[in-house]
């Protein structure tokens, strides 16, 4: 097989991985804190790397920021809501359709709104980032002056948790929660260690082993730098990709912390490369 393209692993972005956990509790409870009549449904991205200067540019100005601090570990975490999603639940949770031109201002019952949904967020944060859920965090911060949010240039490097809310009758938005990499390498260092979050595999963990296997359970033969490896990424590879490999002569390949595959060390075009036996759960081999 030839080689078709290179992939080099991100380390960084892989110790990120178990941040996913913290996206999908939220995208789990918000769809609860919004009107049942807007019938909004979450789901959740990868984490990703960024940079606030690049990240606020990106953003609509007309939006809410909320800074969320934790008593305990004093971690730092910063949600965006965009304004016209406010607007609209508040204008769906009052009888209308959601169909409503975007405005530049919050009035005092979106103020509220968003107030109210931050306050519920903020009770889900502490267990979802691994914390007992008493931990003592301080009052969020809620502001809607985006260019005039403080964040320090010296925290500029950010991890963005992206959660995607779709509604019938209105466009599909995202919210964002961001936070700096040295706290997110703290809390994804907790959420990697805790015997919950290793104990309760769940059914978006399904999802994507069921959809990875569909796309390597071939004879697939694959130069790894490294076999843990995150499901976001696995679900990029395709037949041919070459990543850097130095492993024993057989391993077994990890994806966000589990058993995926296991596999049999070997040599292809003058490379190593790891030829993927069975993939784990599955008959096929």
């Amino acid at each position: 097989m030839t080689p078709v393209s290179l992939v080099r692993p991100n380390d960084e972005e892989d110790a990120l991985a178990p941040l996913s956990a913290v996206a999908a509790a939220l995208a789990r409870d918000l769809p609860n804190f919004l009107p049942a009549r807007a019938q909004v449904v979450a789901s959740f991205g990868a984490p990703t790397l960024s940079r606030y200067s690049e990240w606020r540019s990106a953003q609509n100005l007309f939006g809410m920021v909320a800074r969320f601090q934790t008593g305990t570990q004093q971690d730092e975490l910063v949600l965006h809501i965009p304004g016209h999603f406010i607007s609209q639940m508040v204008d769906i949770q009052y009888g209308g359709s959601g169909d409503i031109l975007p405005r530049g201002a919050f009035t005092a019952s979106e103020t509220n709104f968003a107030e109210q949904l931050i306050a519920r967020l903020q009770a889900c944060l502490p267990t979802a980032i691994g914390l007992d859920r008493a931990d003592p965090g301080f009052p969020a911060e809620l502001q809607s002056d985006i260019l005039g949010f403080g964040w320090p240039k010296t925290r500029d490097r950010i991890a963005v948790l992206s959660i995607f809310l779709q509604c019938p009758s209105i466009k599909a938005t995202t919210l964002s929660l961001f936070l700096d990499i040295a706290t997110a390498v703290k809390i994804a260092g907790r959420l990697a260690v805790s015997p919950e979050t290793s104990a309760n595999p769940d059914m978006m963990w399904q999802t994507k082993m069921q959809a990875a296997a569909r796309l390597v359970k071939v004879s697939v033969h694959m130069v790894l730098a490294s076999t843990r490896i995150s499901a976001a990424r696995l679900l990029s590879l395709a037949s041919g990709d070459i990543i850097p490999l130095f492993l024993p002569e057989m391993t077994t390949f990890t994806v966000a912390g589990r058993d995926f595959a296991y596999g049999t060390i070997g040599e292809k075009n003058g490379r190593a490369a790891l030829k993927i036996e069975k993939i784990e759960g599955s008959s096929d081999e």
